[in-house]
């Protein structure tokens, strides 16, 4: 009779009650894993079940399409995710409502990190959707997105693909990923449309272009690692698939492949076939990470890491970028105690050549 009740009166006596939630289920950081772990409630709980939070809002399916000469997103629904209330705690129902809900909490901690630190401002967030399982119509199919994450900057959209063969907790519920694609889209805030960084927007035949979209990557490693603290946060939830992207380990510079972007080479024809900045990207996170070790102040190493990241927006698209000016534009903000502390981490890591040129070091 009750069920019968249901069908007839619809959903408003019979969605069990979410009142009295204070914490929520979420995948997070334990001992070296991702596991289910509770959590300060700090989003409506009849805003999670929904999908969405402050920063955005979950939309599962639909596709890329071309509106005029602008790409949009369009098409998909919003997500309806089974959850109940245990002794004040939310708990989601399945494992993809405790998915969405991880993302949508550590969406919402990245973005105060953010914020609080004046590298965003809230309204960075408006009209943030983000998308999963969405279809490309230049791919297969949208499982072309599995076992990644990504932050789209032409349509403002948060990517989120599903997890098949990572051996971690889904993509979008692990916190380092979320801060890290939530970095990018802070870089793309700070360039303007004449500056170099949009100009270099899914472009990588320019030598500067490659060497802006590698430090984005390693500048979102460090700032995910600022937010939850672990500098091996792609392993935890990738494995082996991560490749070396510990920011804890410092790596040397390859001259072969990393050397600077200057004039005579910026619009060169080397082979990008094979191009992944991610390589480049966690080399020189390590570098910064190794400064803030040296400065015995993380805080003040990624201080010196937004510095870079603002001033690169700034940049003009005819500029030349590489890492000598990258670099320099690290320590522009330091002080001379801070350089004679950063700078050896320089040295040991370049080829003597390439560290020579890097002023605030000569």
């Amino acid at each position: 009779m009750t069920s019968l009740l249901c069908l007839v009166m619809g959903a408003a006596g019979c969605v069990p009650s979410l009142d009295g939630a204070e914490r929520v289920l979420v995948y997070d950081y334990e001992d070296g894993s991702l596991v289910p772990l509770e959590r300060e409630l700090r989003i409506a709980a009849e805003d999670l079940v929904a999908g969405r939070s402050a920063e955005t809002e979950i939309i599962i399916g639909g596709e890329l399409g071309l509106t005029g000469p602008r790409l949009s997103m369009h098409g998909g629904r919003a997500p309806n995710l089974p959850a109940s209330v245990q002794d004040g705690l939310l708990v989601p129902d399945d494992a993809d409502a405790l998915a969405f809900f991880s993302f949508l909490v550590h969406l919402q901690t990245a973005g105060d990190w953010y914020v609080d630190r004046g590298m965003a401002d809230r309204r960075l967030f408006e009209g943030l959707q983000s998308r999963y399982e969405v279809f490309f119509p230049f791919t297969t199919e949208w499982r072309s997105l599995a076992d990644n994450a990504g932050y789209f900057p032409p349509t403002h959209d948060f990517l989120l693909g599903p997890s098949e063969r990572v051996p971690g907790a889904p993509v979008m519920a692990s916190p380092g990923v979320v801060g890290h694609e939530l970095g990018h889209a802070v870089q793309v805030s700070t360039g303007d449309a004449d500056s170099l960084r949009t100009e270099c927007l899914g472009r990588d035949d320019r030598a500067s272009c490659r060497t802006i979209t590698a430090m984005d990557e390693g500048l979102s490693d460090l700032w995910a690692v600022g937010i939850w603290g672990d500098s091996d946060f792609v392993r935890r939830n990738f494995g082996d698939l991560a490749g070396d992207r510990d920011l804890g380990e410092l790596k040397a510079m390859d001259e072969a492949l990393f050397d600077l972007a200057d004039a005579s080479r910026d619009a060169d024809s080397v082979d990008v076939s094979d191009w992944d900045p991610h390589g480049p990207g966690a080399i020189w996170a390590s570098w910064w990470w190794a400064v803030g070790d040296q400065l015995g102040d993380m805080d003040r190493a990624i201080e010196l890491s937004w510095d870079l990241a603002f001033a690169v927006g700034q940049l003009r698209a005819q500029d030349v970028f590489g890492v000598v000016e990258m670099s320099a534009l690290f320590l522009g903000s330091a002080t001379a105690a801070e350089r004679a502390q950063a700078c050896p981490v320089f040295r040991s890591v370049m080829p003597a050549d390439v560290f020579a040129q890097v002023l605030p070091c000569t």
